[in-house]
C-alpha cells in the first residue's frame, strides 16, 4: 500500500481536523453486559459446539482447538464502540469475532518459522499477555525493548488472527530466541511497503495507513539509521496503532508540539492502540518525545 505524503503544515492540519473532530456514534454504544452478550452469541452461532462462557465484565472464557481454556478481553472492543460510529462498531465486532472464531479453530501447535512474525506492543499489554502465557503450554512470551515504553513480541500470524509464540514452542521450530526474534522481524518488515528516504521526509509527514503489522515500521533500524543521517533536525515516528503510522522531520522537537493531541486521539480510537508517545531517532534508536 503506497504511503500518502503531504507537507508538514498541510498534513498536520488535514490531521488535526480529522483527528480532533470527535465522530458522532450513529447509535449508542452498547454497555458492558450488551456487548459481553453479542459477543458471545456470536461466536456460539459460528461454533455452536464449542465451550465459551462469560466469565465476567468484558470477559469470555473459552477452549481452543486443543482443550485449553483461555480468556478473551473485550476492554479495547468497548473502548472502541463507545467513540465510534454504530457502523464501524459492527464492523469491527466482526472483524474480533472472526479472530476469536480462528484462535479457537486453529491447531497452533502447527506453528510453521513461515508464521513468524514480532509485533509491536506497549509495555501493559506486553506485561499482561506474558502473565498470562507464563502458566499455559507455550511458556514465557518471547519479547524484546523496541524503546521506553515499547516491546516487540513474537508471535505467529494466520489468516484471521496473530497468536503469540512462547519460549516453548521454539522447541519444536529448533529456533534460539535471538533467532527467531531475527526471522520474525525480517518477516514482518517484508510486509510493510518500501519506507520513505529522506527526501520523502523532509519537512514533511507521512502516513502509513490500515497496515496489519504498520507499527513493525518503527523497527527498520538500518533504515532509519541512514535517513538520520541524511537528514538535519529531528526525525520522528508515532505507532498509535498498527493501521496509523506516521513519521516525519522537523527542525526542532518543539516542533511536534501540535501533533502529540493528534497520536494521543489516534492512540485512543484505535482498536488495539499502542502508543500514544511520539518517538524521535537518538544517536542509534527510539526515544520518546517529552
Amino acid at each position: 500500500m503506497r504511503a500518502h505524503h503531504r507537507s508538514m503544515k498541510a498534513m498536520a492540519a488535514a490531521l488535526l481536523a480529522a483527528l480532533l473532530t470527535a465522530a458522532t456514534p450513529a447509535l449508542a454504544a452498547p454497555d458492558d453486559t450488551a456487548l459481553t452478550r453479542d459477543i458471545l452469541a456470536r461466536v456460539r452461532h459460528r461454533l455452536p459446539t464449542r465451550t465459551i462462557e462469560i466469565s465476567g465484565p468484558l470477559s469470555l472464557r473459552v477452549s481452543d482447538a486443543r482443550g485449553e481454556d483461555g480468556e478473551i478481553n473485550l476492554d479495547r472492543l468497548a473502548a472502541f464502540c463507545a467513540q465510534s460510529t454504530a457502523r464501524e462498531c459492527r464492523a469491527q465486532k466482526e472483524r474480533f469475532v472472526t479472530g476469536i472464531v480462528e484462535s479457537m479453530s486453529t491447531d497452533y501447535a502447527a506453528i510453521t518459522r513461515e508464521r513468524l512474525r514480532v509485533v509491536v506492543r506497549n509495555d501493559d499489554y506486553a506485561a499482561a499477555m506474558n502473565a498470562q502465557s507464563a502458566s499455559g503450554a507455550t511458556g514465557r512470551l518471547v519479547m524484546g525493548l523496541v524503546a521506553p515504553g515499547l516491546n516487540l513480541v513474537l508471535a505467529a500470524d494466520y489468516p484471521d488472527t496473530t497468536r503469540l509464540v512462547g519460549e516453548i514452542d521454539l522447541k519444536s521450530l529448533g529456533l534460539s530466541r535471538d533467532e527467531s526474534i531475527a526471522l520474525g522481524t525480517r518477516q514482518v518488515l517484508a510486509t510493510i511497503p518500501a519506507l520513505p528516504g529522506a527526501g520523502e521526509l523532509r519537512g514533511a509527514i507521512v502516513l502509513l495507513p490500515d497496515l496489519d503489522y504498520g507499527a513493525a515500521a518503527i523497527l527498520a533500524t538500518d533504515h532509519w539509521r541512514k535517513v538520520a543521517k541524511d537528514l538535519p533536525g529531528v526525525l520522528w515516528i508515532a505507532v498509535p496503532g498498527d493501521q496509523h503510522v506516521l513519521m516525519g522531520q522537523v527542525t526542532r522537537t518543539e516542533d511536534l508540539e501540535q501533533l502529540k493531541p493528534v497520536i494521543a486521539k489516534a492512540f485512543t480510537e484505535a482498536p488495539r492502540g499502542i502508543s500514544p508517545a511520539i518517538f524521535r531517532w537518538a544517536g542509534d534508536g527510539w526515544v520518546p518525545v517529552p
